[in-house]
């Protein structure tokens, strides 16, 4: 009798422990973001959670049907690519069937209301001690706002990329532009340079030749003046003869020791 009673005590413990760990795993499924469905090979949903529900656009888990037939008239499943799926290769059916997949790509689409989604499935089969298939489960997440994004930040990418080669087309077409602007310039003020200096030498050579013969004071300073300034304009020819040369970057400034 003692050891009947031991023993119907453990069987209640173990009854209790099951249970609550039945409870913690109920309540672990419910609160999943992502949606969770059990089906049996009757085609009866036997478990599916409130993400399930919000997954296939219902209000809650009360509008679901625990009949997987009856889906047929609500929901449309396609592949990536636009294909219209026959029920028979939805992602619960293949599960049944004995395959297994994850992170697989559907467009899901509401019938009644037109509203469409993409969603990301894994499946897999249920197998009874025999090894024998005797359900399947599907766990599934909307990825549409995340596809969305991605789609956008492609096309940003894109953007950029494509605004990075005009940059540089243009700062190269800029390059080429500058180049010949600064040629054009140089040989402007060459043949300026060499129109205003064949005068000026003949000007500072004439105010040497003066320079020799007897001058009053008077004279030698309105000579001094002509060739001062002759040498001013001079060294003002010189300078702007290096402005290119500054424009390019080759001007050194040699700066004594």
């Amino acid at each position: 009798t003692a050891a009947l009673e031991a023993e119907v005590a453990a069987r209640r413990r173990t009854e209790r422990e099951l249970m609550a760990i039945k409870a913690n795993l109920e309540a672990t499924l419910a609160g999943m973001n992502d949606a969770l469905f059990i089906v049996d090979t009757q085609g009866h949903l036997t478990y599916f959670n409130e993400a399930a529900a919000r997954f296939h656009k219902f209000s809650s888990r009360s509008e679901m049907s625990e009949n997987l037939l009856d889906y047929l008239a609500i929901i449309q499943v396609y592949t990536p690519e636009g294909e219209l799926l026959p029920i028979e290769r939805w992602p619960i059916s293949r599960g049944l069937q004995g395959e297994q997949a994850a992170g697989q790509e559907y467009q899901v689409r509401r019938a009644d209301t037109g509203e469409t989604w993409l969603g990301s499935c894994s499946y897999a089969p249920i197998r009874d001690g025999n090894g024998k298939i005797s359900a399947a489960v599907v766990v599934a997440r909307d990825i549409t706002a995340q596809r969305e994004a991605e789609e956008r930040l492609r096309a940003s990418e894109q953007a950029f990329r494509e605004l990075s080669a005009h940059l540089e087309k243009r700062v190269a077409e800029r390059t080429v532009e500058l180049k010949r602007a600064n040629a054009a310039k140089t040989e402007f003020l060459t043949r300026m340079s060499h129109e205003i200096r064949t005068p000026l030498y003949s000007i500072l050579g004439l105010a040497q030749m003066i320079n020799r013969e007897p001058l009053s004071q008077h004279q030698e300073d309105m000579l001094g003046r002509i060739q001062a300034a002759g040498q001013s304009l001079m060294g003002i020819l010189n300078d702007i003869l290096d402005l290119p040369k500054l424009d390019s970057g080759s001007l050194r400034l040699d700066i004594p020791p």
